[in-house]
């Protein structure tokens, strides 16, 4: 199964971060609390990273807050408020788009860990694909070959992952 830490890493591929140095330094301070397992006040630096996406006007910031609030959350294991933040990150970005794939993956990966949501697990991950399906031939149509190819390899390795799962959880 491709990590939650891997799919993260291919939010930002090919746009890059859109967030600001302040939200960043926020973030870092976040997982140094949770690398020295001060739970409370990553809590708290959580509920302000938030409050700085209220002030957001476009949409991509608000995103990549979202699931950088669903990244710590994760990391906590906290898969509830994952779910949550992911979710709010799904309808920041708009459908079709790289972002929007990216989010739906992960937050398919979270809902494997609920037997309850693993219809809802399976339909993000084949979303996510047929996303990845629909850019990779944008991309060959803009003859962005590094773009078309790096869309192929990621597909192959998603479709074995949900195949996988699928096994996994029906065995």
């Amino acid at each position: 199964m491709i990590s939650m830490n891997v799919v993260f890493s291919w939010l930002n591929e090919f746009q890059g971060s859109s967030l600001t140095r302040p939200d960043t330094i926020l973030i870092e301070v976040i997982r140094q609390k949770i690398s020295e397992a001060r739970f409370f006040e990553a809590y708290q630096a959580i509920e302000y990273l938030k409050e700085l996406e209220n002030n957001r006007e476009k949409a991509f910031e608000r995103g990549e807050i979202w699931v950088e609030c669903g990244m710590v959350y994760y990391d906590m294991g906290n898969s509830i408020e994952a779910i949550k933040s992911l979710k709010c990150a799904e309808k920041e970005y708009p459908p079709e788009s790289h972002e929007h794939a990216v989010v739906r993956w992960m937050l398919g990966t979270v809902q494997w860990f609920f037997e309850k949501d693993n219809p809802e697990a399976i339909k993000n991950w084949k979303w996510a694909i047929e996303e990845f399906r629909s850019l990779e031939r944008v991309a060959e149509q803009d003859r962005r070959i590094r773009e078309k190819n790096w869309y192929a390899e990621r597909i192959t390795e998603m479709d074995e992952g949900l195949r996988e799962k699928i096994l996994e959880q029906l065995s």
